[in-house]
């Protein structure tokens, strides 16, 4: 019914490019770490996907609307990402999702468009559920989130990265507009090494505590001098598996995927509310201190002050 109502509203349908070939989530696959039904949502959302490799076609392809690169678990060459930057040159799109184990290789090409990607791993105890997943609602205004904002709707990542913005300071960041999206609690903390097994690699704090940026967002003007509505568009995001199928329905993941689409494509009039979302469980949980408590009301307290109340009804009852 979504995928009508753009029909109708829209004469173009944009062709959306996933890159494959480095262990990516597959946007056909649909078990617990697939990309399956975020190529469903992509689908409602009137666009047309197609898988690109670069080790195959060398370049991206001149109709590529949006480009997304879903989680690499090994590093992209440098043709590829001459390939990707010459593609971001000409005012291209492009979504990166990082895996938790890995950058893709892609961390200088992302600094040249002025976001800087940690080698660590994030945690927020704050915020942190039994799963090992964290919670977060420190959003950024930026369109991307605003709804999402405004709604008090969380997402929720597992073991992600610091992905934040270049200071003001740094000489790429006069060359693009950068913005930090989403934020953890005021305790969080960045760990170098802290998924290595060897015992030789002891996890090292690199940031914190404090509250620390998952992800951001570029936008470029390509053409110096000359105003355009053409623009290079970015939005990196330190988690993958946040959209897998395991994932995508908790919290707001799914809404923040149809709002990074809707801004990465230009659909402004989307950004405004939280967009569909099929309902299929309702599910309670809790954060690893809360469960605690809970446990202690439900085998302690409850018990015994039913048993506490049986003696008064028998107490007064003997008298």
């Amino acid at each position: 019914f979504t995928s009508a109502l753009l029909a109708v509203s829209n004469d173009e349908q944009p062709i959306v490019y996933c890159l494959i070939g480095h262990g990516e989530h597959s946007i056909t696959n649909l078990n617990s770490t697939g990309f399956g039904e975020f190529g469903q949502l992509l689908g409602e959302m009137n666009t047309r996907v197609r898988d690109l490799s670069l080790q195959k076609q060398g370049a991206v392809p001149r109709d590529c609307q949006l480009l997304i690169i879903p989680g690499p678990k090994t590093e992209l060459n440098l043709e590829e990402q001459r390939s990707l930057n010459q593609y971001l040159e000409k005012g291209g799109r492009l979504l990166v999702l990082l895996n938790h184990r890995s950058n893709g290789g892609l961390k200088s090409l992302l600094r040249f468009w002025g976001v800087a990607i940690g080698d660590n791993t994030v945690l927020d105890p704050d915020n942190t559920l039994n799963d090992g997943s964290i919670t977060l609602r420190n959003f950024v205004y930026h369109p991307v989130v605003q709804a999402l904002k405004r709604e008090d709707l969380p997402i929720r990542l597992l073991l992600p990265r610091t992905v934040s913005a270049l200071p003001e300071s740094d000489p790429l960041a006069a060359k693009q507009k950068m913005h930090s999206l989403i934020q953890t609690g005021p305790n969080g903390k960045a760990y170098r090494n802290f998924l290595r097994s060897e015992t030789d690699f002891e996890p090292v704090l690199e940031a914190g505590p404090g509250s620390l940026p998952v992800a951001a967002v570029v936008e470029r003007d390509t053409l110096v001098d000359v105003k355009t509505d053409d623009l290079a568009r970015i939005v990196v995001i330190g988690d993958s598996l946040f959209l897998s199928n395991q994932m995508i329905d908790k919290e707001g993941n799914r809404e923040l995927a149809w709002h990074a689409v809707n801004w990465l494509l230009d659909r402004s009039s989307l950004l405004k509310a939280i967009g569909p979302r099929p309902i299929k469980t309702y599910r309670f949980e809790f954060k690893a201190n809360e469960f605690s408590q809970l446990a202690v009301i439900l085998i302690g307290v409850m018990p015994v002050g039913t048993l506490a109340l049986g003696i008064l009804v028998w107490l007064r009852r003997r008298t």
